[in-house]
């Protein structure tokens, strides 16, 4: 999915992609067993707890299962997207610049409930640009992604493209 600024949720590796989509499927057969504002509340429980992404898979499940059978409350916005307030911009170095590098830049990072990437990695290389960019990454901040209201961490893949003038 998308993000605003360049910032993309990172896709599950495909282990992860097939036990969130039997949680999905089974928070669904859950949902339908019993009244829709059930549902509601059940995804409201799941994530009064520490929400990480298998009950954040849940929880959205189960919303979205309600709001399907009419139950109003749980068809709003679900997630709300994270907004620079201090952004990421990586300066071409002037090692990159004389050797006329050019291209993208892959980070992964994890954005805490505060809003801060933590645990950046190099997903996509280029020479003499890594470093600038995982200290640019460091110094941005957001707002933090919101499920349900309450503030969630999650995995971003940040791409920054780099092309000579």
């Amino acid at each position: 999915m998308a993000i605003p600024n360049g910032l993309h949720v990172a896709p599950p590796v495909e282990g992860e992609r097939h036990a969130l989509a039997d949680i999905r499927t089974v928070a669904k057969a859950e949902c339908q067993a019993v009244e829709p504002h059930v549902c509601h509340e059940r995804a409201l429980e799941v994530l009064a707890g520490d929400a990480g992404a298998p009950e954040i898979a849940r929880a959205e499940a189960l919303m979205a299962e309600a709001c399907d059978r009419g139950f109003s409350t749980s068809c709003v916005p679900r997630f709300t997207r994270p907004t620079a307030i201090v952004p990421a911009r990586p300066q071409y170095t002037a090692d990159a610049r004389q050797h006329g590098v050019e291209g993208y830049v892959l980070v992964k990072c994890t954005i805490t409930v505060e809003g801060l990437p933590t645990n950046c990695r190099i997903l996509r290389s280029l020479p003499y640009l890594d470093q600038v960019v995982l200290e640019a990454v460091a110094a941005s901040r957001y707002t933090p992604v919101t499920f349900l209201g309450r503030p969630v961490e999650i995995e971003y893949v940040f791409d920054f493209h780099f092309k000579l003038r």
